[in-house]
């Protein structure tokens, strides 16, 4: 036989499923390029750019959006698919119109392929997300997108129960989980950087988990979880996003959709346990509105009762009130360093200086004068140690944290000294609540057991939380 004729045949026999969706070539090919000798060199996301030669590139699936409606065009669908390559770099590629139906059969999330012959463009930096890869890809004429051998596309949800979720943090993972839903927040606005307003929906489910519907979640299928909570429903969630920022909770995804009747093994049995415990149940739901929309009267409690409760029945979000004093309270034990201005993690850059968080992944933040304050807490009944944060002890000592903290660098402690013999004879009403070791771990540890969401002094506010009283929290 001709050898051109050979190698033709072998490359018929090793092409299949040929489809061609919008001028695109998207097929299954097993070992075609042996056969003409012209296999690509294989490439990271990392050596990716408009200049890049002739490569292919295996990549996963880590997010497939929702298709959304663009804000700046209308009428335009849109729907973003964020890749991923096995040293963890990533790269996106963007679908308009009616490529998104071209190749909503094509492309599954969690799926890998090998990419080759695709579009590669700079992305402008504006329009970058914190951790984009500069360039993109688009799919043209020529681009061949093949499945990794084994591959196969997922059938449904692969559910997980909310206990099963790891409270570790993992690049990229995102979860579907099964869950019984027991309330409903109502719809809020929370600030943006750029000063829109983002409308947020907290969701409980009836192991302590509280799910942040974000805005598409929050308003459309946030109304209709509302309606139905009241039967405490079986609900699917896919490709939720673990946040590990303050306390544990989930996020809901550009990718999410919510099962409002999940199938399979799983949310049968859930149902079925449902209708067994729903005395248990409804007491979780009074348990939690307590928590959440709590009475304006204020009930004292005190150290000892704090100190017997036990972690499976205290909620994250609980609260209660301390009548205590601090006769102890020293000005060494007030601390300053310098920190993200979003999250407050200390930095090591130096003051003002701007710089990428690595903890809460924002750019642009800037390294400024924060503060903590531990002292212990007494009433009749023992004692716990406290520790108040950065505007909270602004609010304890009535002072601006960088004000005090310009008073330290010169040396001027004649108000921090005034400061100190107020506050030992002034009795303090606190507002505690469980530590997030309790949503992070399952943990409600003595004495690290509780954070305050409002300490009232004479004139003053403040977040206080509890920790060791041989260790620091900064």
């Amino acid at each position: 036989m001709n050898p051109h004729a050979r190698a033709a045949e072998g490359m018929v026999e090793s092409i299949a499923n040929i489809r061609i969706g919008n001028g695109v070539i998207v097929c299954c090919i097993n070992n075609m390029w042996p056969n003409w000798n012209m296999k690509p060199e294989k490439k990271m996301v990392k050596y990716l750019n408009d200049t890049v030669g002739p490569h292919s590139i295996r990549l996963k699936v880590i997010e497939k959006s929702n298709t959304q409606i663009s804000p700046k065009t209308k009428g335009l669908n849109y729907q973003r698919i964020i890749f991923q390559d096995e040293e963890g770099g990533k790269i996106r590629t963007t679908l308009y119109a009616d490529e998104i139906a071209a190749y909503e059969n094509i492309i599954f999330d969690k799926m890998e392929y090998d990419i080759c012959n695709e579009k590669i463009k700079l992305v402008p930096e504006k329009y970058r997300r914190n951790a984009d890869h500069p360039y993109q890809f688009s799919f043209g004429a020529q681009t061949i997108i093949t499945p990794v051998e084994g591959c196969k596309p997922p059938i449904g949800p692969e559910y997980i129960s909310i206990a099963a979720i790891p409270r570790i943090v993992i690049a990229n993972d995102r979860y579907d989980v099964i869950a019984v839903l027991i309330h409903v927040e109502e719809l809020r606005e929370i600030p943006c950087p750029d000063g829109a307003g983002l409308a947020v929906r907290g969701l409980h489910a009836e192991q302590p988990l509280i799910i942040i519907g974000w805005p598409k979640i929050a308003t459309r299928e946030g109304e209709q979880l509302k309606e139905m909570v009241a039967t405490f429903p079986v609900v699917g969630f896919t490709s939720l996003k673990p946040s590990y920022h303050k306390d544990f909770s989930v996020a809901t995804t550009s990718a999410t959709f919510v099962k409002f009747n999940p199938y399979g093994e799983k949310a049968e049995m859930l149902r079925a346990w449902n209708i067994a415990n729903k005395t248990a149940i409804y007491a979780k739901h009074q348990q939690v509105l307590q928590a959440r929309v709590p009475e304006t009267k204020r009930v004292p409690t005190n150290n000892k009762t704090l100190r017997a409760k036990k972690a499976n029945v205290t909620l994250q979000d609980e609260r209660h009130w301390l009548d205590v004093s601090i006769p102890e309270f020293d000005r060494k034990d007030i601390h300053f360093y310098l920190g993200c201005t979003h999250c407050g993690t200390a930095s090591k850059e130096e003051i003002n200086v701007t710089y990428n968080c690595e903890t809460c992944k924002r750019h642009g933040v800037t390294s400024t004068p924060r503060m903590t304050i531990t002292f212990e807490a007494i009433d009749k009944t023992g004692s716990f140690m406290f520790t108040a944060f950065n505007m909270d002890s602004e609010k304890l000592l009535k002072k601006n944290v960088v004000e005090l903290y310009n008073m330290v660098e010169e040396e001027k402690h004649q108000y921090l000294t005034e400061a100190e013999a107020k506050i030992r004879q002034t009795p303090v009403y606190l507002q505690v609540g469980p530590a997030t070791s309790l949503s992070r771990n399952g943990v409600l540890n003595n004495p690290i057991a509780f954070v305050t969401s409002e300490s009232v002094l004479p004139g003053s506010k403040g977040q206080l939380k509890a920790v060791d009283k041989n260790s620091r929290t900064i």
